[in-house]
């Protein structure tokens, strides 16, 4: 949420010249590994509950 609304407001700030290109592209490299890490954190998540499951004896192979 943070990095989305950086986003946004550099994307304003370019289009009224306070923000240069180089930020407006900072700022969508920060957006895009902030979407990436949570995408991998709920990757984590649904193996490490899979593997709950298949432990406690829940998941049938």
């Amino acid at each position: 949420a943070l990095a989305q609304a950086n986003y946004e407001r550099s994307e304003v700030g370019f289009g009224t010249g306070q923000v240069t290109g180089l930020q407006l592209r900072e700022a969508q490299n920060n957006l895009a590994r902030a979407k990436y890490q949570l995408t991998s954190q709920r990757i984590q998540t649904k193996q490490a509950e899979l593997s709950l499951y298949f432990y406690a004896g829940s998941l049938v192979e």
